[in-house]
C-alpha cells in the first residue's frame, strides 16, 4: 500500500505516519524510486499506535509496548499509570469540593496529605522544588519516576534523595549564570523535545554499533565542531562547562545518581545500558572531547 491508502485505512494524516516512521515505530520498505511500500503488518501496527495515542499513551511507552516480549504485562503497567492519574484527578476534585464547602486551618494538612498520596514521585519532586531547579530535575529524570513509592526501600531512597537535593541546593546553589542558561535552553515545549530526545536515545541503545555506523558522518562532524573555536566560544560550551563544574562540586554523581538507581528500577536498567553504550562509544571514539575527561551520566 502507498501512504495515501495507509492514511485512509488508519485514519491518520501523512505527517503522523511519517512521524511514527521517524520514531522507529514502523519500517516500511523503501523502493528504488524512493517511494515507501507499506505492508499489512505496518498498517496493523499503525492502527494500534493510533488507538494507543487516543488513549493518551506517549510515544516512548508505545515503543516499549511494541518491543516488549511480554506485551500484556507492559500494557498492564501503562494501564496502572492511567488508573493512578484517574485517582489523582478524583482526589483533586474531592479536595476542591471540600474547599468550596468551607474548611478550617486544621483541615488543610489532611487535604494536602490526601492529594499527595496519589502523586507520583515525579509530581512530588516538582512540588518539593518549584522553579528552574525542579523543572530541570523533572525534564531529565521524570520519565523514570512515574510511580509511587512501593515499600520501605523505595521510601527511604526517595527521602535520602530529597534530603540531599535540599541540602545541596543550599550548600552548592546553581549560579545565576547557570540558571539563566538552563532556562534559555528549555523552551516552553521542552517536555515534547525531551520525549523526542528519549526516543532517539532509545533507538541508539537498541543497537549502539549499528547506530554509530549509520550516523558516522554526523558524529564526525559533531566531534569536529566540538573541537572548533566556534564551539569553545558558544553558549552551549559554557552551559556544558558550568553543568560539569556543578555536578562535580555538588556530589551529583556520587550521591544523587546512586540514590536514583536505588529508587527507580527503570533508571537502574537505563543507566546500565547507557554505561555499556558509553564504553562502546569511547572505544570507537577515544578522543571524543569531554569537559572533565569522562562521559557524563544522564
Amino acid at each position: 500500500m502507498r501512504i495515501k491508502e495507509v492514511c485512509a485505512a488508519c485514519g491518520l494524516t501523512r505527517k503522523a505516519v511519517e512521524y511514527y516512521e521517524r520514531q522507529g515505530l514502523i519500517a516500511p520498505e523503501i523502493e528504488a524510486n524512493g517511494y515507501r511500500l507499506y505492508r499489512a503488518d505496518d498498517v496493523a501496527r499503525l492502527k494500534e499506535i493510533s488507538l494507543l495515542r487516543k488513549l493518551g499513551v506517549g510515544v516512548s511507552d508505545i515503543r516499549e509496548i511494541l518491543q516488549s516480549e511480554d506485551r500484556p504485562k507492559r500494557l498492564a503497567a501503562v494501564r496502572a499509570g492511567m488508573e493512578l492519574r484517574q485517582r489523582q484527578g478524583e482526589a483533586r476534585l474531592q479536595a476542591m469540593d471540600m474547599l468550596i464547602g468551607g474548611y478550617g486551618p486544621d483541615e488543610l494538612a489532611v487535604l494536602a496529605a490526601n492529594i499527595e498520596a496519589a502523586f507520583t514521585i515525579r509530581e512530588k519532586l516538582q512540588l518539593a522544588f518549584p522553579g528552574s531547579y525542579g523543572r530541570v530535575l523533572s525534564a531529565h529524570f521524570g520519565r523514570f519516576l512515574e510511580f509511587r513509592e512501593n515499600g520501605q526501600e523505595q521510601r527511604q531512597a526517595y527521602a535520602d534523595m530529597i534530603a540531599w537535593l535540599d541540602k545541596m541546593e543550599m550548600s552548592m546553589p546553581m549560579t545565576d549564570e547557570l540558571v539563566e542558561l538552563l532556562e534559555q535552553s528549555m523552551p516552553a515545549e521542552h517536555e515534547a523535545l525531551e520525549e523526542e530526545a528519549v526516543a532517539l536515545m532509545g533507538q541508539a541503545l537498541q543497537n549502539i554499533g549499528e547506530y554509530l555506523e549509520e550516523n558516522k558522518e554526523k558524529i564526525d562532524a559533531y566531534i569536529d565542531f566540538r573541537r572548533s573555536a566556534a564551539y569553545s566560544g558558544s553558549t552551549a560550551s559554557r552551559l556544558q562547562e558550568l553543568l560539569s563544574e556543578f555536578q562535580q562540586a555538588s556530589g551529583y554523581r556520587d550521591i544523587f545518581i546512586p540514590a536514583m538507581k536505588r529508587l527507580s528500577p527503570s533508571y537502574r536498567a537505563y543507566s546500565a545500558e547507557l554505561e555499556a553504550a558509553n564504553r562502546f562509544f569511547l572505544d570507537k571514539y577515544p578522543n571524543f572531547p569531554c569537559p572533565d575527561g569522562t562521559r557524563q551520566e544522564q
